[in-house]
């Protein structure tokens, strides 16, 4: 796993009372080409029932070399995706 995003709730900026919401593991699958990566990608977090998987599938064509475009792909279709079983409890609404 090589890159990991953890997103967490900081109440009034109030750094001792932080807690983490979700964490999203980004790892290559080893396909794609030298220009492009393909992904997966697996999204835990504070869901309607508990802490559970809310996302897990793939992501493809991610240009390669530059892991904050890698992250920002990887969250844009975890957002936008119909695979979610469970929206976390802390997100707002679907677009």
């Amino acid at each position: 796993m090589p890159l990991r995003i953890t997103v967490e709730l900081i109440p009034r900026g109030d750094e001792s009372r932080k807690r983490k919401v979700a964490v999203v593991d980004i790892a290559n699958d080893g396909t794609g080409t030298h220009e492009v990566g393909n992904y997966d990608v697996r999204a835990e977090g504070d869901c309607q029932g508990g802490y559970d998987t809310f996302y897990h599938g793939k992501v493809a064509g991610v240009k390669r070399g530059d892991y904050l475009n890698q992250a920002i792909d990887c969250l844009r279709v975890l957002h936008t995706s119909n695979e979610r079983s469970n929206r976390p409890a802390s997100a707002g609404p679907v677009d």
